[in-house]
């Protein structure tokens, strides 16, 4: 049995961005704290209990467009058909040469767009996985130094490591996935 994907869209990686984004400015700004974040619920739910309380993004299919594209194949045959008739065809030579082909081409695309699709999704976890685990580092030696630091923007600093190590988990479960 297939694992469903914890991100299985490009809207889906949003929220793994805006933790790298959060993880960024607590890093760059020693004053930053869970209170002052855009993200400061799902922070909240981090450093209160783990995963409960995600961004939520809305899931899009991966194909897109993809649908358009066929319809307009379809859309396309009947005009043709009406063409072929006027010069004399007959029903079966116009399916054989208008609109079986246009169906297959049609049907074509929309494969190779879902392919490409999923290909660019893979590499976007790559390249947030990657980022994420740097910026996991980067928090784990900048908490290493909390003698120096405000018990708020430790604090701070505890709850984005614990929304990294989620999305990491994620990203890794849904690229282990693809491999398999």
């Amino acid at each position: 049995m297939k694992k469903t994907e914890q991100y299985p869209t490009f809207d889906s990686l949003d929220e793994i961005q805006q933790v790298l984004n959060e993880a960024s400015r607590a890093l760059h700004t020693p004053t930053s704290t869970i209170k002052g974040s855009p993200i400061n619920k799902a922070l909240a739910g981090a450093i209160g209990g783990g995963a409960g309380a995600g961004i939520g993004a809305g899931a899009i299919g991966l194909a897109g467009g993809g649908a358009g594209l066929a319809g307009g194949a379809a859309a396309g045959g009947p005009a043709c058909c009406f063409a072929a008739e006027a010069v004399g065809l007959g029903a079966g030579a116009i399916a054989a040469i208008v609109v079986i082909p246009a169906m297959l081409i049609g049907g074509g695309v929309i494969a190779w767009v879902k392919w490409r699709n999923k290909k660019r999704l893979i590499q976007a976890k790559v390249r947030l996985l990657q980022e994420a685990i740097r910026k996991r580092d980067a928090i784990i030696a900048e908490l290493s130094n909390e003698v120096q630091k405000a018990k708020d923007h430790i604090e701070h600093l505890r709850a984005i490591n614990a929304l990294l190590r989620e999305k990491i988990g994620g990203l890794t479960e849904d690229l282990q996935a693809v491999a398999s």
